[in-house]
């Protein structure tokens, strides 16, 4: 492995064991994590993802865990929701530290938007060294309205759903391509979850979809930073095939990612979500060993 694809992938995963397809209890992904944090898979693993309602029975339970946490509240009563998921944080914090992250999928309404920025901004006190992310989901307007919400709080990042289980929580190539070259060209930080368990781009007939690979969606994003790519050379490198590791680096098609670029893309990538470690890490060795 380069060093730049070791920079690359170096605490990329946080692991998402409670959602589907794994679908574990607290208890189960709560000891899963446990036992990749002893293991060489420590190496791609950062944070244990748990589900805000689940923050009141946690206090006290999670010293030194890096935590992220996702909610995924009603438009109704959304404030008061938002409200008492800082609570909780705040609680949380008193016997644990802070969670590194907190990633909110916004209800598809510009109210609702506006009440979710309105509440963080108040409360940004209580979330000092937790990174706040809003999911936004995959409408027309995407780019246009990250721009927007962060001229309006210039700490917040952006979560984009890149898989799932039914085809519809996929998106097309060109939406994933428009989300990264924005989130790379405006210096935004950013996360991607879900899908990202091979690690080229292929295509599941059976679904109808596009399966993104994370060597395509992470090599693409880190050098449309460190070469300014459009969106267009964007939404190529996510489909391209000529993808392989070397001394120079990561290189996909005409383009190779160095050690220093890959560094400086973590600087605002704050990995993917996966109920599974291993899955990536045996894709990738397929990966050395069929390209040998």
């Amino acid at each position: 492995m380069s060093p730049a694809l070791r920079a690359l992938l170096h605490e990329v995963i946080d692991y998402a064991g409670q959602f589907p397809p794994a679908a574990l209890s607290l208890a189960d992904a709560s000891a899963e994590f446990q036992a990749i944090m002893g293991s060489p898979d420590r190496f791609w693993t950062r944070r244990f993802i748990v589900k805000a309602p689940q923050l009141s029975e946690l206090s006290g339970t999670l010293q030194e865990t890096p935590l992220a946490i996702v909610a995924r509240p009603a438009a109704e009563g959304l404030r008061a929701q938002l409200t008492t998921i800082v609570d909780e944080i705040a609680a949380l914090v008193e016997e644990d530290g802070h969670p590194e992250s907190l990633e909110i999928a916004i209800p598809p309404n510009e109210a609702a938007l506006k009440e979710a920025l309105g509440v963080m901004k108040k409360r940004a006190d209580d979330l000092a060294g937790t990174q706040v992310y809003f999911e936004l989901g995959w409408g027309d307007d995407l780019p246009d309205l990250m721009s927007e919400v962060a001229s309006t709080w210039e700490d917040v990042g952006f979560k984009a759903r890149t898989g799932g289980v039914t085809a519809a929580e996929f998106p097309s190539p060109a939406r994933l391509a428009e989300f990264l070259h924005t989130a790379t060209s405006l210096d935004l930080p950013f996360k991607l979850t879900a899908g990202l368990h091979d690690p080229m781009t292929h295509e599941d007939e059976e679904l109808g979809v596009t399966r993104f690979g994370f060597l395509n969606a992470l090599g693409a994003a880190a050098l449309a930073r460190s070469e300014d790519l459009s969106t267009r050379e964007v939404h190529d490198l996510l489909l391209a095939e000529d993808v392989r590791d070397g001394a120079a680096g990561l290189s996909l098609g005409d383009y190779t990612l160095d050690e220093s670029a890959a560094h400086d893309f973590r600087s605002i990538f704050g990995g993917f979500g996966s109920c599974s470690v291993a899955e990536p890490r045996d894709g990738l060795a397929a990966f050395f060993k069929h390209n040998s």
